[in-house]
Formats: structure tokens, sequence, C-alpha cells
């Protein structure tokens, strides 16, 4: 691994120079940021190629702000078939492959929640904000690196067993971006951790990064809800017994640990995060199902992934038993109202009162 590291150490330092030179020139105003005065944008990003839980914190922030301010969200729509402006009509037929994987599960959970998918962020808040002038804030999903619009607060996640600081950049490492990008941020979650965390532990990260104890820097977990029963005979999640993994994610061992403490696991298919499912895949969760076949038995997988799966099933009309396991994110002791307050502090502070 090390000598690989070495090996590939001139991409490395060629991709910081480039990264560096970018953000030189949008530090200093040579290349133009779009800003708006209103809606309020707050960007949650990583420094990582994936794996550090935006969606389920995209979920919860959603929850918890809708309760006072009007939302709207912005996502790229990673993975999926279609290109350009995609504005999501609660009544609309959509699928992953319309408007993409994450953008999918987040509509699927707020249905009247004002939508939009496009490449050109800029293009997509001024579209979004046109259709629905109400809105105070527009979540931007996975636009940290995306300079050309400015942000008003900036979320980054980092995983708690391989945080930033112990990554590398790419091709190296698994890092997308300059680990000094993160004094653009304002707060920093330590996403996928334990739900105990000794302090010196926190203590740990405290002295790693640039950010303090409950004012910007915060520790999250996982949970875990109910088995969320899709398709097939089960009429119960209390019935499921033996579960068949099948996943595309970038970092499949939380879901797969979690099963084998619930479940009996037969076997797991791991695919590559935004994984495009095809009839031969199905074919072959069928065989394997059909191998173990019982009636306490089920295919489990993600909410991400349940949609995609389902359509081929159905194509298929096939009897396998499906389900997906859906998760939340939960805060380390009591940090949760600690981080929401300091976030609407950070609201007021760029002209946002709340209702």
């Amino acid at each position: 691994m090390k000598f690989l590291k070495l090996l590939l150490s001139p991409f490395t330092l060629a991709w910081f120079f480039i990264l560096e030179t970018r953000h030189t020139l949008y530090n200093r105003g040579l290349l133009p940021s779009y800003k708006t005065d209103k809606p309020i944008l707050i960007c949650i990003g990583n420094l990582e190629f994936g794996g550090t839980g935006k969606t389920p914190f995209t979920k919860f922030l959603i929850a918890k702000l809708k309760r006072q301010y009007k939302l709207g969200v912005l996502s790229r729509g990673y993975g999926r078939k279609t290109n350009g402006l995609i504005l999501v009509g609660k009544d609309e037929n959509l699928s992953p492959s319309i408007i993409g994987d994450e953008p999918f599960e987040i509509h699927s959970t707020f249905q009247t929640l004002p939508l939009a998918v496009c490449e050109d962020r800029k293009t997509g808040i001024k579209a979004l904000y046109d259709a629905h002038p109400e809105l105070d804030i527009i979540i931007l999903d996975d636009a940290f690196q995306h300079r050309k619009v400015r942000q008003h607060i900036s979320i980054l996640l980092t995983p708690f067993k391989k945080p930033y600081f112990k990554n590398s950049l790419a091709p190296g490492g698994t890092l997308r971006d300059t680990k000094s990008s993160i004094y653009r941020s304002d707060f920093l979650l330590v996403s996928k951790g334990p739900k105990q965390i000794p302090r010196e532990t926190m203590n740990r990260f405290h002295h790693k990064t640039p950010f303090a104890f409950d004012k910007n820097l915060f520790f999250t977990h996982i949970l875990y809800d109910e088995p969320k029963l899709a398709h097939g005979t089960i009429s119960s999640a209390d019935e499921i017994r033996n579960v068949i993994l099948v996943s595309g994610l970038a970092n499949p061992e939380p879901f797969i640990d979690y099963s084998k403490d619930n479940w009996n696991v037969l076997e797991v298919l791991s695919f590559a995060d935004h994984y495009a499912y095809s009839q031969t895949d199905i074919d072959r969760i069928q065989e394997i199902f059909s191998k173990f076949a019982a009636s306490e038995t089920c295919v489990l997988t993600t909410d991400k992934d349940l949609a995609k799966i389902k359509a081929l099933l159905l194509e298929k009309e096939s009897n396998i038993n499906l389900a997906s396991l859906p998760i939340r994110l939960g805060f380390t002791q009591d940090q949760e109202e600690i981080f929401i307050s300091q976030l609407n502090n950070q609201l007021a502070f760029n002209g946002l009162k709340t209702t």
C-alpha cells in the first residue's frame, strides 16, 4: 500500500497544485462566484469521494428546518440518465434514473418539498427560486467543491473511522479536495461513529481540526429503523430471519455489520456506489434467493437502492421477498439541540429570522 502511494505521489502532487491554484483564483476574486441575498444557501458536502453519510444528514436537516423555514433542495442528480435542469413536481412519475439516487430518496420522503436537479448550480438556484419565490433556504447537496456559487453556510461531513486528517488526496488517498479547504466550512460533523464516544477521542478530533466543541464540531452516528417491506409474501418485518444483502454504497460496512448483528446473513452482494442494476443482476439475486428460499428469507437493501431493484423485480414478476433498511442520523449525547441552535445563529447572522 505504501509503495502504491509512493508510486502515485507525482499524480497526487499535480492534483494538489491544480486544486490550490483553482482555490486561490476564487479566494482572490479572479474567478467569479454567484451570490444571493435570498434565499440563504446551505451547502452539505465533504472532502472525500462519497461514503460520509450526506443523504441521512440532509434528510435530518430538512426534517428539523422545515418547521421554521420554507425549504428547497438542489442536487446535481449524480447517476441519473438525464441531464440539464429538472424541477420536480409532487405528482410526477419519477425514478432514480430521471433525477438521481439521492434526490429520489429525498423526494420519496418529503414529497411536497420543492426540489430540483441541475449540474449548473447557479442555473438550478435561479430556476428553483423563480418557481418558489417563498423559499427562505435552498439546501445544496454535495456542492462544497462547486466554487461558482458562494454558499452562506457550509457543513462538511467526515467519517469517524477515517477522518479527512488521516486521509490523503487522490489518487494516493480518497480525498477529492485539499485538507486546507476545511477552513471554508462553518461546521464539521464527524459521521458514522459509535453512539458513545470517550471525551479523550473527541479531544483528538478537536486538536486535529480547526473547530471547537459545541460550536462547530459535532459527532453523529447512524440509527436503523425497522425494515420496510416492499415486495413479496412477508407481511411483517418480525417474520424476517434470514437476509441476502444487496447494496450499491461507497461504504457498505455499517449496513453489513448491523445486518449481521440482527439477522442470519446468507450472502452479501455489494456493488459500486450509484450502481445501475440490470436484469442480469436480478437473475443472480433470484438464483441466490431460490437457493435459500423460505418464508422467513428476505433480500434486504437500502432506501437508496430499493426503487431500482423493485422496478426490475416487477418487470420480471419475481416472487422475491424484498425490504429496505431505513436509516436516520443521531447526534452523540446532547449535541443535536446545540447544533440546531448554532445553525439558527448562523442563519440569523445571514439575515434570516426564525418564524
